[in-house]
């Protein structure tokens, strides 16, 4: 394919637009052997505005299948969170429980014992 390059990007909008028209001309051409560029030159309509916006929503699609992803890691961190809190809580209690199997007072033990039943 051959180069088209623009030495001072002109500011009226009938110069844009007789570069754009000459640059699709130019990309129309086939290159030597008959080929197509790449992949996305396959999708080439020879208006850059349109191949930019073709472009864009190949982007786009690609966020949102990775926002689809990040919520699923994110629903799977709370659920691991929500587990890890009750492990901690277990723990506690089991702790409790230990504890009041070493107190002698018949009634500490038991009271320590009721409030771990409690929390559970």
């Amino acid at each position: 394919m051959s180069e088209f390059r623009v030495k001072k990007i002109p500011k009226d909008e009938e110069s844009m637009r007789e570069i754009i028209e000459e640059a699709s001309r130019r990309e129309g051409v086939e290159p030597e052997g008959g080929e197509q560029g790449g992949s996305f030159e396959e999708h080439s309509h020879g208006d850059p505005m349109h191949e930019q916006i073709h472009l864009l929503e190949h982007i786009v699609a690609q966020l949102s299948q990775l926002d689809s992803r990040l919520a699923e890691i994110d629903r799977g961190l709370s659920e691991l969170t929500s587990k890890m809190d009750e492990v901690v809580k277990i723990s506690r209690a089991l702790i409790k429980i230990s504890l009041a199997n070493l107190i002698e007072n018949r009634e500490t033990r038991k009271k320590l014992i009721e409030d771990v039943m409690e929390e559970i």
